[in-house]
């Protein structure tokens, strides 16, 4: 600092941070990795394409909103940069009108105006539940095209002001394609610049007649029954797809964004269309960013250039294709979260590139659970050694504890850099499972008296920050923070020693009856109440509240299910052979009339002969492995 100048010290701190905060992320302008521009003195500006109204989200906008709302969180929460994020509803469209027409044939009623109203309305409310039950943050601002019409319709004005738009016969407006190019001395596309003419006309065709060109897109669609009339314009009519958003981020955001973001399959022709109408509105004499020619110069870029970067989220793909509302191959959001809980769904994105096309399968659910059970059962043990510790000091550090605090320093810098190019959380949920293996290997490889607690809590508190900062909602159980007077405390803690007590007697004694209802009591009735009790060797057993939320919504309705069938389902006796295990337990499911069993003592095929599903057989495999070997332990 200069001499007799005091300095700011917090202004001061704040931008070496950012000098030291690298960030880079695939932009696809440029198509490669690029820096995020960084400053302590302003928000970023994020507009990000929102959902079209007319019919509920599915999994692909899962995917699509997860993703993006990870690498807000990740900017926001990780490296403390702050975010103006602005996202659009498009709640005026064809297919919004086509949507409500349809209902008013099925309900019998007349007025389709008050229909396209309930339509996005409906289908809006219902996107916004969906996205609170995945756990996405809100917007800072959203946008909806009936309340930017003027907005619209000025920009469009501006348009064919500059020589970039024109009227067609019939009134439709449509943008110069052609005249841009010789303007701007650019090559249109540039997001893909393989497209040849023939695919553009085929993206950009519309029904309208009038155009000069076949390349031509529409700003404006002459519309006397669903349109809007307009000071700015001559004819009455409706938006286009492309123009509602270069409006709507201008109306926010002004003349320069640093992200702009949406799923893949909107790189072309929206966002290419965006990016020419944009660049001719604010920048008429400048071309925008080019594979051929990048910038390196911030400064420029924020005078000359509509937007620095371009984020695009992999498709999720079924059976080989997009999942699309138009291809009708799609499960709503409502619809998996009947089966698997939010944290799940996270997961399964989590452990994915941002921009690379994800295969949906069952085993993309099954690896999602098996990390989650991971963390939660990490969580569980380490404030459970810190009971069983009882806040004893630390011994003296050993080789071993050294090693492991090395591992902690490690893992926090391979995730930082994960998170610094390009969002990587596949790998840095990779790097936190590792450290929970060593961490586990390090806990069973010394004597209770001898771990290290304070470092298994700091690599606690580590892995459960990255996966809150990750939007994973809390499954970490609460330790008891009210004295052990507390009431529920006490009698949780009187009830597992008297439960420890009957085990032991009731397994002297060979009463399996009594252990399978102790068993019945840990695994589904403490449960259902909040409670994780775990048992030990030697009778012993710890347990620990814990949050409903981190199950599995399908383990939830299955507590409830096995209560309602528990006076119907048969018990199995001690000594059942294995081969007998799953006809005796699951009498209605399946029977050795229609299935033979595997080496495994697997049935083939349900009771309906429909074959298992691969979760299926790996759920009733583990049952069996886990029947013989409390066998062999009693």
């Amino acid at each position: 600092r200069e001499k007799g100048k005091k300095i700011n010290l917090s202004k001061y701190l704040a931008e070496k941070k950012m000098r030291n905060n690298t960030i880079k992320v695939f932009n696809s302008i440029t198509k490669q990795l690029d820096n995020i521009p960084l400053s302590p003195n302003r928000a970023i500006k994020w507009y990000n394409c929102g959902p079209t109204v007319y019919n509920k989200s599915h999994l692909g906008h899962a995917r699509n909103y997860i993703g993006i709302d990870v690498v807000r969180r990740v900017l926001e929460d990780y490296f403390d940069v702050p975010v103006e994020f602005v996202q659009n509803v498009t709640d005026i469209d064809d297919k919004i009108i086509k949507q409500a027409k349809e209902n008013i044939y099925k309900k019998n009623k007349k007025d389709v105006h008050s229909e396209i109203e309930n339509v996005r309305t409906y289908y809006e409310q219902d996107f916004w539940n969906d996205m609170d039950s995945l756990n996405v943050r809100r917007p800072t601002h959203t946008t909806r095209v009936s309340e930017h019409i003027d907005e619209i319709a000025k920009y469009i004005q501006t348009l064919i002001d500059k020589g970039f738009a024109y009227y067609a016969k019939d009134g439709s407006i449509y943008f110069d394609i052609e005249e841009y190019k010789l303007k701007t001395n650019y090559n249109y596309p540039a997001l893909r610049p393989q497209h040849q003419a023939d695919e553009i006309i085929v993206q950009n065709v519309d029904s309208n007649e009038g155009k000069k060109r076949s390349e031509d897109f529409a700003l404006w669609k002459v519309d006397h029954e669903f349109g809007y009339k307009t000071d700015q314009l001559e004819s009455i009519g409706r938006p286009g797809w492309h123009i509602e958003c270069s409006a709507m981020a201008d109306s926010i955001c002004g003349n320069h964004l640093h992200i702009h973001s949406g799923g893949i399959d909107l790189e072309f022709p929206h966002h290419e269309n965006e990016i020419a109408q944009s660049h001719a509105y604010h920048y008429p004499n400048l071309p925008p960013h080019s594979i051929e020619s990048p910038s390196t110069d911030r400064a420029a870029d924020e005078d000359n250039r509509w937007v620095e970067l371009f984020v695009h989220v992999g498709h999720l793909n079924i059976a080989g294709q997009k999942m699309s509302k138009s291809l009708k191959n799609f499960t709503t959001i409502e619809e998996v979260l009947s089966n698997y809980s939010s944290n799940t769904v996270r997961m399964m994105i989590l452990q994915q590139g941002l921009n690379d096309p994800m295969d949906l399968s069952d085993d993309l659910f099954i690896t999602a659970e098996e990390s989650l059970n991971m963390f939660k059962n990490f969580f569980i043990n380490s404030l459970a050694l810190k009971e069983i510790n009882n806040y004893k000091p630390d011994p003296k550090p050993n080789s071993e504890s050294r090693a492991l605090a090395q591992s902690l320093y490690e893992t926090k810098g391979a995730v930082h850099d994960a998170l610094s190019n390009n969002f990587n959380t596949s790998l840095a949920i990779k790097e936190l499972r590792s450290l929970v293996k060593k961490t586990n290997t390090y806990v069973k490889g010394v004597n209770d008296a001898h771990y290290h607690l304070s470092i298994i809590l700091s690599i606690n508190e580590y892995i459960g920050r990255i996966l809150h900062i990750f939007g994973l909602s809390p499954f970490q159980p609460d330790s008891q923070k009210n004295s052990e007077k507390c009431s529920p405390s006490a009698i949780m803690n009187v009830f597992k020693n008297y439960r420890n007590k009957i085990r032991k007697l009731a397994s002297s004694s060979k009463h399996y009856e009594i252990l399978q209802q102790c068993d019945r009591v840990r695994d589904k009735e403490l449960r259902k109440a909040g409670v994780h009790l775990e048992d030990r060797e030697n009778y012993e057993s710890i347990w620990i509240f814990d949050d409903q939320q981190s199950l599995p919504n399908k383990e939830s309705t299955k507590l409830k299910k096995d209560e309602e069938s528990s006076q119907k389902k048969p018990s199995i006796k001690q000594d059942c052979h294995p081969k007998d295990y799953v006809y005796a337990k699951y009498p209605s499911e399946f029977s050795p009339e229609t299935s033979t069993l595997d080496n495994d003592y697997i049935p083939s095929s349900h009771i309906d002969g429909k074959p298992l599903s691969k979760r299926r057989r790996k759920k009733l495999l583990k049952e069996i492995n886990k029947f013989v070997e409390n066998q062999q332990k009693y």
